[in-house]
């Protein structure tokens, strides 16, 4: 019985898992939707260039 208690907790806490890196990308992918809206003025006053929006812009969903 433990046995099985134990696979099921862990595929449990492996779809939360999932499920959280999921909701992770979709929000990166929403912000950098908006960074790449963000105005050249607007960059320029927060210290930024359109070559930094890019290299956000080109990096997989997956990485911060």
């Amino acid at each position: 019985m433990n046995g099985k208690r134990h696979r099921w907790m862990t595929s449990s806490h492996l779809l939360a898992t999932l499920g959280g890196m999921i909701a992770s990308a979709r929000r990166r992918s929403r912000e950098r939707h908006a960074f790449a809206m963000v105005e050249d003025r607007d960059l320029r006053e927060l210290g930024l260039t359109r070559a930094t929006v890019a290299f956000e812009l080109n990096k997989p969903f997956w990485r911060d």
